[in-house]
């Protein structure tokens, strides 16, 4: 694997139902998912990026604390068929 972007992806628990958003572009498109996205240079760690990654993908309808993520898994994958895109994914709840 080429240098790894930083990435996340989150599963919101709420009322002890998992909330999904549905793909717009890219990977997966049309279907059903976690939020997610790539780190940008504002965000101080993985954690920062799950926070803002969520109010931004819910139209600023989820606001996430923090001290409330659990932290699930460390993922390093490359994209099939796309050249340069190796990352490494924190998966949070």
């Amino acid at each position: 694997m080429s240098s790894l972007k930083k990435a996340m992806l989150i599963y919101p628990i709420r009322n002890n139902q998992i909330l999904l958003g549905l793909k717009q572009k890219k990977v997966a498109a049309g279907k059903r998912s976690g939020y997610g996205g790539k780190q940008e240079g504002q965000d101080a760690s993985m954690a920062d990026t799950a926070i803002r990654e969520l109010f931004e993908e819910t139209g600023e309808g989820i606001r996430a604390n923090k001290k409330d993520l659990l932290p699930q898994a460390i993922i390093d994958f490359t994209l099939i068929n796309s050249e340069g895109n190796d990352f490494s994914m924190r998966v949070f709840i």
